[in-house]
């Protein structure tokens, strides 16, 4: 009972200090908790604040990018404007220069210390300088001077303003980058911080560790994720900017290069308009451009204004027979040739075809322009190589004067017109002034043209048919189909004078066709009366003979008129045969696998040799009417015919002489073997019906 007093007193105030001890320690732990919380809250806010930063950021990065992306699209514009004159760049232009300034306002309302680099100033003054440059760039494009725009752009105050500009928008992007790096940093101190105050918690708080080390835990993985989307994030907007960058530079040049092509293509236009795309010279419209000019300013002093019209003679031929390419060769050549001819001041164009034309404002008179056409006659005549073979081409030069011939361009073109056609009357490779009697004659040669143009559509063309025979017997064994023209007012028209027009119009092809199918049908027509057949003879001009669609031609005209090819013989001239030996053998071979013979007309005019006609499978040979005319006198024809014979018989061709008009002709050449003779004194070319009658008659 004693010791319950004395124990009583120590459990009495153990007890307090115990609770006290105990609330000290609750309330320490509550005021720690409560502190750590505080701490913690506002580190967990200052890293929620830094974590809302992050579109922040890569804005400011996405603002980098298009800050340099517009901006070079500006300067593109500002310089393909000047470099191509379209106005259109001017609108892109417009359109992209609100769209950089709002992303620089933007980038510094986001980072303000971007725009207090040391060189802002002079990068503001840089771009003031640079946007009035610009600007002074497209005025002078809507002026037309897009040439002095370029030169603007080009220049060195313009290249020194860009290189400012440059390095300032260099520094503003590195502040962009440094801000966003900053903010970077904030947030990742921020996240250090939390996590710090959480662990200090932890440590302190034994109360609340699962709770804290939870938190601390869910916050550390939160605070790394965001941390590796941020790197990540980062690694796609270097990638993105190096991609956009790339982007651009390939977008530029691409630009670039179509832009110089556009201007190229612009030149070759505008050079095209009004320049030959042959020759180089000034085209037609060129030169009725630069004859305006020379007329309205009149002639130079101590000068005469003129007009040469230069026409190359017979050109077709060698388009006919040596190809297109061949004849813009000559073309190309002659055009350089007859501009080594003028002086400064006079001018050659090409208007077309073979036909060129020289503008001469300083010439001293008539004598001068007749110096000056013998020059262009002489140029034209050198000689020149195509196909491996040598050419000698000649011209026709007519020549009209101001104001004697006409004051305007349509009179003086007209009239050197007809002067050149005078010239071309009187033989070629000459040059003829204009006369009103020329004029006259022109009028009659457009009549006559005229005419023969619709003469095979009118029916007025007749086939005659001379005979040809045997040199032994005297039998008819012949006859070659020669055409006539019965015009209805000028009457029987000569060959020589309507074949060469014929052939220079284009219409010798449709009028041989003609003669051909005329002349097979013919054939028939005399076997279906009863009477012996003949070999009929049909001449092919060079035109026709090279013409691709003659076998064609050939192989219908028999079908249709029914003839057996055995007694079709078609005559062709030395000349045409060599102009393309390959292409010519060819065709002759065509020939013969047809059953047509072939006969070469006019030998010994041409280039013939014996090894040449070997190469050729030909039937007969004609001796031309040259050769036979002076027989038996004139020793050298004696010479030349007694060869061609021996040559036909040692190749067994059939020889036919030509041009045989007295007896004395007769005997020399059935003497020397000749097959066959053909002249007026068997017979002129007659119409069909007086063959027939012939043939009725014969026994």
């Amino acid at each position: 009972m004693a010791a319950a007093p004395l124990s009583s007193p120590f459990h009495s105030g153990t007890l307090p200090r115990r609770r006290f001890v105990r609330a000290s320690l609750v309330l320490f732990l509550a005021v720690s908790l409560a502190v750590l919380a505080g701490l913690g809250w506002d580190a967990h806010a200052e890293y929620a604040g830094a974590r809302s930063r992050l579109p922040v950021i890569a804005r400011m990065h996405m603002l980098r990018t298009d800050i340099l992306q517009l901006d070079e699209v500006l300067t593109m514009s500002a310089r393909m404007a000047a470099a191509t004159g379209d106005l259109a760049w001017e609108r892109r232009y417009r359109e992209v220069e609100p769209r950089l300034d709002a992303a620089i306002k933007e980038a510094l309302a986001l980072a303000p210390d971007a725009a207090r680099g040391s060189a802002a100033a002079a990068t503001d003054a840089a771009n003031t300088a640079l946007v009035t440059m610009e600007n002074q760039a497209f005025e002078l494009v809507r002026q037309g001077r897009a040439e002095r725009a370029q030169q603007l752009l080009a220049g060195d105050e313009y290249t020194h303003q860009k290189r400012i500009y440059g390095a300032g928008m260099v520094e503003f992007n590195q502040h962009l980058l440094d801000a966003s790096e900053a903010l970077g940093r904030q947030m990742l101190s921020s996240a250090r911080r939390s996590v710090g105050i959480t662990l200090a918690s932890a440590l302190g708080l034994l109360l609340g560790v699962l709770f804290v080390l939870r938190s601390t835990r869910r916050w550390q993985h939160a605070v790394m994720r965001s941390h590796e989307a941020l790197n990540a994030r980062s690694a796609e907007l270097a990638e993105l900017n190096v991609r956009l960058d790339t982007r651009v530079r390939e977008r530029t040049q691409a630009l670039w290069v179509s832009a110089q092509q556009a201007r190229l293509a612009a030149e070759r236009a505008e050079f095209l308009a009004y320049n030959d795309a042959l020759t180089g010279l000034p085209n037609r419209a060129m030169f009725s451009r630069l004859l305006g000019q020379a007329l309205d300013a009149g002639p130079a002093p101590q000068g005469t204004l003129a007009l040469l019209f230069v026409d190359l003679d017979r050109f077709k031929n060698v388009n006919d027979t040596l190809g297109h390419e061949a004849g813009d060769r000559l073309l190309r050549d002659m055009a350089l040739r007859l501009r080594g001819c003028v002086g400064a001041g006079d001018t050659v164009a090409r208007l077309g075809g073979d036909e060129f034309v020289v503008l001469a404002t300083g010439a001293d008179g008539a004598a001068a322009l007749a110096a000056l056409a013998q020059r262009l006659l002489a140029a034209v005549s050198r000689p020149l190589a195509l196909a491996g073979q040598e050419f000698h081409v000649t011209a026709s030069v007519g020549i009209s004067m101001y104001p004697r011939d006409g004051e305007d361009e349509r009179t003086l073109m007209k009239h050197a017109d007809i002067a050149m056609y005078q010239a071309k009357e009187d033989g070629k490779n000459t040059y003829a002034f204009y006369s009103a009697d020329a004029n006259a004659h022109s009028l009659e040669r457009l009549a006559f043209e005229s005419s023969l143009r619709r003469a095979l559509a009118a029916g007025q063309f007749e086939v005659h048919y001379q005979p040809k025979v045997d040199a032994h017997s005297g039998a008819l064994s012949g006859v070659e189909a020669l055409l006539r023209w019965k015009h209805p007012d000028l009457g029987l028209v000569s060959p020589a004078r309507f074949i060469p027009v014929a052939e220079e119009m284009g219409l010798i092809v449709d009028i041989g066709r003609w003669v051909l199918e005329t002349a097979c049908a013919q054939h028939v027509a005399w076997r279906a009366q009863g009477l012996a057949p003949l070999r009929v003879a049909v001449n092919l001009s060079a035109r026709q003979f090279y013409d691709d669609a003659l076998l064609g031609d050939v192989r219908a005209v028999l079908e249709r008129t029914g003839m057996d090819p055995a007694w079709l013989e078609l005559e062709i001239t030395e000349s045409m045969l060599m102009r393309h030996v390959d292409e010519a053998v060819t065709v002759l071979q065509a020939f013969k696998a047809l059953g047509i013979r072939v006969s070469l007309d006019d030998f010994g005019t041409g280039y013939s040799s014996l090894a040449n006609l070997k190469r050729f499978p030909i039937d007969t040979i004609k001796i031309d009417r040259s050769f036979v005319h002076d027989l038996p006198a004139s020793e050298e024809d004696r010479a030349i015919t007694e060869a061609v014979i021996a040559m036909g018989r040692t190749l067994s061709m059939t020889v036919v002489a030509e041009g045989v008009e007295t007896q004395d002709h007769i005997d020399f050449l059935k003497a020397r073997g000749c097959d066959e003779l053909q002249g007026w004194f068997f017979g002129k070319a007659v119409p069909a019906a007086d063959i027939a009658g012939r043939l009725q008659r014969s026994p």
